[in-house]
């Protein structure tokens, strides 16, 4: 399951300014050993995970180069980053030094 919400808007010229967040997660159907917590159930609202973040668009109408800052807001497993469950409930939470940013290039959409 995935849900992703983007505003762009204009900043200059072919530059737009974009503002993301997104949600989602996959689960199995049969329950695995090695994926303990894998399979889908009837609390699987729980395990789904949150970011959020900004970026800039350079469009040039045939493609799009997009750079991304985002943030983990909601976690729903336990990671090399959070050491554990985490969901961020203030401003206080969050860590700049886990910033995820991303450089891509694709088509506009």
């Amino acid at each position: 399951m995935e849900l992703n919400a983007e505003y762009r808007f204009p900043i200059y010229s072919i530059v737009k300014g974009a503002a993301f967040v997104d949600a989602g997660n996959v689960w199995l159907l049969k329950k695995d050993e090695i994926l303990p917590e894998g399979q889908i159930g009837k609390d699987f609202y729980k395990q789904i995970a949150v970011g959020t973040g900004v970026g800039i668009r350079i469009d040039f109408d045939y493609s799009v180069i997009r750079f991304d800052f985002a943030y983990k807001i909601r976690n729903p497993y336990k990671d090399s980053i959070f050491n554990d469950y985490k969901t961020i409930r203030n401003a206080s939470d969050i860590k700049f030094n886990k910033l995820n940013w991303s450089i891509a290039l694709g088509y506009p959409f």
